[in-house]
């Protein structure tokens, strides 16, 4: 097994890269989890998943959502010939959950946090939203908002509380998990 692409036996340092394409749907055995993501074996070469790409639910480490051992599908993101590296990616775009939210939606949410800029609402297990500003809510309360923006580019939705006089807002939608 050949780290960063050098296999015994092979044709050189580039042939384990010549066995994928970008798009490519493969079988992995993920090796190691670290802080930056998870490294899994191809077989004949190892990649990474970064953080970024290995789910769309909210995590604190990569070990919450793979182990070492792990069989996963991956689909190859990048391949880098110069630094011999493949980028890999555990999610994908159809499994997106932020398709299920739209500016005027109203859901009931748990907070899970407060920060400076405001209190994060937990939506459903992947997608989190901001309720800017300050907040007397505590982490663990059930609150109802609606989105007010839905910022798919930048992976952002702001909230504000849902008001019980906007005809708008009366009917609470649950959001599958």
């Amino acid at each position: 097994m050949g780290r960063l692409g050098e296999t015994p036996g092979d044709d050189g340092p580039e042939a384990p890269f010549t066995a994928h394409e970008v798009g490519d749907e493969v079988m992995g055995t993920v090796v190691a989890t670290e802080r930056f993501g998870a490294i899994v074996d191809l077989g004949t070469v190892e990649g990474v998943i970064t953080a970024a790409n290995l789910s769309w639910r909210p995590f604190d480490d990569p070990s919450e959502i793979v182990s070492p051992g792990e069989q996963v599908r991956v689909r190859v993101l990048d391949i880098d010939h110069e630094r011999q590296r493949i980028s890999l990616g555990l999610k994908r775009a159809e499994d997106d959950p932020l398709h299920l939210i739209h500016t005027g939606l109203t859901v009931t949410g748990t907070v899970t946090r407060t920060a400076p800029m405001g209190t994060f609402v937990r939506l459903n297990e992947s997608i989190d939203g901001l309720l800017p500003g300050a907040s007397t809510l505590e982490p663990g309360e059930q609150v109802r908002v609606t989105v007010i923006d839905a910022n798919r580019q930048q992976r952002r939705i702001t909230l504000s509380p849902a008001s019980d006089d906007d005809p708008e807002s009366t009917t609470t939608r649950t959001l599958p998990r």
